[in-house]
């Protein structure tokens, strides 16, 4: 039985030249030409550009609706409005209401503008060792690990250190672990006498600083993640927030000030006309009313943070730091940043009283290292 003989190669071609005969490779096959990459690429691309757009219009929504809540009172009291007030306060209060109501909405705006257009700020990408210390002198310093009671098996940890070193309670990282360097160290520590470090960002955390899971950064300082502004508040946008609170208080209360005269007689209007009227004077006094509840009482409570140098994370953690060499640890807890109500109010505002009004100027150091109350050591 005869058996197919195997296919030959392709032949290898010849030329003559003369007397001379070269002999070419043989062509080797072209491969399969791969389907279009942009026949593939075009479902996922549109899903992509698709979700890049409502993530665009998603983070529109709050900056259009704080123009909103704070443009559509001003419209009412100064335009719509305006009849019903000249005839129950007078031209010259409605005049006088109008001009401080646009004052205050502008700074409330502004403030709103320099909180959105500032970042919080974030650790270098690459930190040496010594890049968050101090230059003092170095001495031995025991390092009680907080976290435990004094009866536990917990190690107390001894280094080297450039000031009286404080152990801090864990900041709620409790996965960000890594062995504690022993050469210029920030002045808070985990409470096992581990140096704070940022898994995900891969730096080194200074002193007050955090990871924002939304953010997916660290942030300097930082306060809280704001859905307002689509971006954390920290070190270097605080000012701006406290302000823009402020400003957006007394603005509320304006407003407040306008519609409450005009309620009464709103209520005993008749015509369609005045309907219409009636119910805008109606909501607007209602939500000038719930934004200044709101925001009274957390405008106090920042201003309780800043007048003892805390953030909103440290105060929901009910943080303490302790002094490390303290004889009893849990004897003495204190917050080492507090300075006093004056210097806590500069080192947030600015060191120039005259623009703390303003939210143009930063606020006192870079965000990598505090000023301490060294008082407490002497306690």
């Amino acid at each position: 039985m005869a058996t197919a003989a195997p296919p030959l190669p392709p032949a290898a071609s010849t030329m003559t030249t003369g007397p001379s005969t070269t002999t070419r490779p043989p062509t080797p096959p072209h491969p399969p030409t791969p389907p279009s990459s942009r026949s593939v690429a075009a479902p996922h691309s549109l899903a992509v550009r698709v979700e890049a757009a409502f993530d665009s219009i998603a983070r529109r929504v709050p900056y259009v609706a704080v123009t909103v809540l704070i443009g559509w009172p001003l419209y009412a009291v100064a335009y719509a409005l305006r009849p019903l007030s000249i005839e129950v306060v007078g031209t010259a209060a409605h005049t006088a209401e109008t001009v401080i109501a646009a004052i205050l909405a502008a700074l409330a705006m502004f403030a709103y503008y320099r909180v959105v257009m500032t970042e919080p700020g974030s650790p270098p990408g690459v930190q040496s060792p010594g890049a968050l210390g101090r230059s003092v002198s170095a001495s031995d310093v025991v390092l009680h690990d907080m976290a435990a009671s004094p009866a536990s098996s917990s190690t107390t940890v001894v280094v080297p250190t450039p000031m009286p070193a404080l152990a801090a309670l864990d900041d709620g990282d409790a996965a960000d672990r890594v062995p504690l360097v022993a050469v210029d160290n920030p002045i808070t520590i985990k409470g096992n006498g581990e140096r704070r470090y940022c898994r995900k960002c891969q730096v080194y955390k200074p002193d007050r600083t955090h990871h924002c899971r939304t953010c997916r950064n660290c942030v300097l300082k930082m306060d809280h993640h704001c859905p307002w502004i689509n971006n954390c508040v920290g070190f270097y946008n605080y000012k701006h927030f406290l302000l823009f609170v402020f400003y957006t208080v007394l603005y509320s209360l304006t407003i407040l000030i306008c519609t409450a005269p005009l309620c009464l007689p709103a209520l005993q209007m008749s015509t369609d006309d005045e309907y219409a009227a009636a119910a805008q004077v109606l909501s607007v006094t209602l939500v000038a009313t719930l934004f200044g509840l709101i925001l009274v009482g957390f405008f106090a409570f920042h201003a309780s943070l800043v007048l003892r140098n805390m953030t909103t994370i440290e105060n929901m953690e009910e943080q303490r730091y302790a002094v490390a060499n303290a004889a009893d640890p849990n004897a003495r807890r204190v917050n080492p940043f507090d300075l006093g109500w004056r210097a806590n109010l500069v080192q947030v505002l600015g060191s120039k009283v005259a623009l703390w009004w303003v939210p143009v100027t930063s606020p006192v150091g870079d965000g990598l290292s505090f000023p301490i109350n060294h008082k407490i050591y002497a306690a």
